[in-house]
């Protein structure tokens, strides 16, 4: 069966592939159940108890982290050997169907996701290897972002119609078009009858337009991430339909004043939280835990602020250790070492003290001396092929290798 054919309304520069989606089927029944067995086979391999949930894949990518510095032949192998879990884990989680090229005979197997992203495991697996800065935990956040810019594409072209429903004309998509989008807000903010989706679909219909002009990758809460800038569209459009601010006219915050207001809203709302003064320091981050586990024994729906307050946790990492802002929201601790704080404050938000961000936090040190010891180290006969590598967290949050045996 073939799948959807409709094409991808994605490009390149938006970090979507343009997809003829009638060069690829549907797996078969009897192929996703060999699919599935081969994932079993996958956690085998790992020697690691994986399941298909957040915390199983944050123990995957870890694995993979593990074994960076192994020789090429077996990094090959285990991207082989892993990748079929990694589908699996996303057909699981996102409800991705499997497909595979009709034109290739490469055997690869990929997840279509929301009907207009693929995302190829194996070759997540290898960047992962390439990249230190890319993660399996970091990609898959990266995915979910593309998952989200497949739903703001389906949103924008509601906002098309509403736009040009009110205005009269036909949209651009050329810079007119932006002009075309302050015509609609200002005729609907003056008749009072502002549609309850108009700010996420003109918001989407925005957003889609800087992407074009303005080049840069929606993430999965709904924001753009440039080279320099950080921006909420349908944000920007409540604000406007409000009266609150001229968008069109004000140049867009560059990415380190957009994540150091964000961090301040983060510290902001932990202390009217706890009612009590919070700074950028470990007491900060005490009182971030103390909020989010709140949060989550109260099952919160205030997740719109896990961002701010991760910001608010990586300039708290940055003031204690050093380090600085990367363009994917990560904090680098020099030479080796990256902390994603949104994967910190989101892991605990989602599995409470298990996760807890302070013992991480405090960990550091020790994190980035393991990385800086693999480092040096390099292959070694525990990485001969035969034996398997899982990677673990000791008891103080340190990164441990333990060989199994053959």
């Amino acid at each position: 069966m073939k799948v959807n054919t409709t094409s991808s309304q994605g490009n390149s520069e938006r970090g979507l592939p343009a997809i003829n989606l009638q060069n690829y089927q549907e797996l078969t029944q009897g192929e996703v159940l060999i699919l599935r067995n081969s994932a079993v086979e996958s956690i085998k391999y790992t020697g690691i108890d994986l399941k298909y949930d957040w915390q199983s894949l944050d123990a995957f990518s870890s694995y993979i982290e593990a074994n960076r510095n192994v020789s090429a032949k077996k990094r090959e192998e285990i991207a082989t050997k892993t990748s079929s879990y990694l589908a699996v884990w996303l057909m699981e989680v996102f409800g991705g169907k499997a497909v595979k090229a009709i034109i290739s005979n490469d055997g690869l197997k990929y997840v279509l996701l929301n009907g207009c992203l693929f995302a190829g495991a194996k070759r997540n697996v290898e960047m992962a290897f390439e990249y230190p800065e890319l993660t399996i935990y970091t990609q898959i956040e990266i995915v979910e972002g593309g998952m989200m810019g497949c739903e703001k594409t389906r949103q924008a072209a509601k906002g098309i119609e509403l736009i040009e429903k009110v205005t009269g004309t036909k949209v651009s998509f050329d810079i007119g078009g932006f002009e075309s989008i302050r015509k609609a807000m200002d005729l609907l903010r003056k008749s009072g009858e502002i549609p309850s989706d108009a700010k996420d679909t003109i918001g989407a219909f925005l957003g889609e337009m800087l992407l074009d002009h303005r080049h840069g990758l929606w993430n999965k809460y709904g924001r753009i991430i440039g080279r320099n800038f950080l921006i909420n569209p349908s944000e920007l459009v409540e604000r406007y339909l409000s009266g609150k601010v001229d968008i069109f006219w004000k140049e867009f915050e560059p990415l380190e004043q957009s994540i150091q207001q964000q961090s301040e809203e983060g510290r902001s709302f932990i202390a009217l939280a706890l009612n009590m003064p919070v700074g950028y320091d470990e007491e900060g981050v005490k009182a971030l835990g103390v909020v989010l586990t709140q949060m989550q024994k109260r099952k919160s729906k205030a997740d719109f602020m896990l961002e701010p307050m991760a910001m608010f946790l990586g300039n708290c990492i940055i003031a204690k250790y050093g380090g600085e802002w990367t363009n994917e929201l990560a904090v680098f601790v020099k030479p080796t070492t990256f902390f994603d704080p949104q994967s910190m404050v989101s892991k605990q938000y989602l599995y409470g003290k298990s996760e807890d961000v302070f013992q991480k936090y405090i960990c550091i040190p020790a994190t980035v001396s393991a990385m800086e010891e693999m480092q040096r180290k390099g292959p070694d006969e525990s990485y001969q092929i035969g034996e398997k590598i899982s990677f673990n967290i000791n008891k103080q949050g340190v990164p441990e290798k333990i060989k199994k045996s053959k």
